[in-house]
């Protein structure tokens, strides 16, 4: 029988976690405020035709997401609907601004359940599209970060190297994972001889798959951004690299929400040298505002979708 976590553990952990965010969120807050004293107002714009193309860049990343989804899914031999499968990918994503990220990824099982997807199913499939993803993202992220490491190591061969290393992970962790679901899956399922597996080259085609959608959505929020803050089209590379790169590690920090704080640090030690301490201050929480905005819109868009979803099941009074 499992034991549970003594409280003082349970409570060390929290404590240390709170601290770790407030003392992130205070050295970055000051580092913005610092930042914003060398602000020129002179970058502050409003260009309509750069807003406009990073919205249409933005478009069509949630449908490449949600074809995604529903491709993993039928690889698991539980094919979803696209509507369904744009539901998990918008509706869960709101719960990484809650402390963990828990309820992001527990959220993805307990609606998935709803369409009829076994937990075991819904967790092999939340270890495949949330590695890919970050793996698509570190992949983005060095190919376009311009910033040498001292010394003179072009940082896109030590970050090939990791993002290399976080392609054998992900594929171990999967193939490692895919054992205990199918053990679970074997005492619950309807039909026992039902592998949870996923071929290498299906797994290709899902990481090229998250591989475009990240790219749409990070290159969209870039350029978006971009519509209010004076900075060159040959920044626009060097941004969505840092933007990527600064994302993932805002993801790891399981200890602020949203990556609140570690994200912004990142990418502002990042852009500081490229655009200047000003900008890079405004542009780093233009880019924090804009996708807090684009996650609450998509959030919304995919509850809207799934009451339509629910509104279309028969009704127990009418069986």
């Amino acid at each position: 029988m499992k034991k549970n976590p003594h409280p003082f553990y349970r409570h060390g952990i929290s404590f240390l976690k709170a601290s770790l965010f407030l003392s992130v969120t205070f050295y970055v807050g000051k580092c913005l405020v610092d930042s914003f004293s060398l602000l020129d107002r002179s970058i502050l714009v409003f260009r309509f035709a750069w807003i406009t193309a990073g919205l249409l860049l933005i478009l069509p990343s949630p449908v490449a997401g949600a074809f995604v989804y529903k491709y993993v899914y039928r690889q698991l031999a539980t094919p979803l609907s696209l509507p369904e499968a744009f539901v998990l990918l918008t509706l869960p994503a709101v719960g990484k601004y809650m402390p963990g990220k828990i309820l992001s990824l527990a959220g993805h099982a307990v609606l998935a359940r709803t369409f009829g997807v076994e937990t075991s199913v819904a967790c092999a499939a939340i270890i495949v599209l949330t590695l890919t993803a970050l793996a698509a993202a570190l992949l983005i992220g060095f190919m376009l970060i311009p910033i040498d490491i001292p010394g003179g190591v072009p940082l896109l061969l030590v970050a090939s190297a990791v993002s290399a290393a976080g392609i054998v992970l992900m594929v171990l962790i999967h193939h490692r994972s895919r054992k205990r679901s199918h053990n679970s899956l074997s005492e619950s399922s309807h039909d026992p001889s039902r592998p949870i597996r996923i071929p290498v080259l299906s797994m290709g085609i899902v990481f090229l798959g998250m591989f475009v959608q990240v790219g749409l959505l990070m290159t969209g929020v870039c350029v978006v951004t971009m519509g209010f803050v004076s900075l060159p089209l040959s920044a626009v590379p060097a941004f969505v690299g840092m933007s990527c790169l600064s994302g993932v590690a805002g993801f790891l920090a399981l200890f602020a929400p949203a990556g609140i704080g570690v994200r912004e640090g990142l990418l502002l030690a990042m852009l500081t040298p490229v655009a200047g301490a000003g900008s890079a201050a405004m542009v780093t929480v233009l880019s924090r505002l804009i996708q807090t905005v684009l996650d609450a819109l998509l959030g919304c868009t995919g509850l809207v979708v799934l009451r339509k979803i629910r509104n279309k099941l028969p009704s127990p009074a009418g069986n």
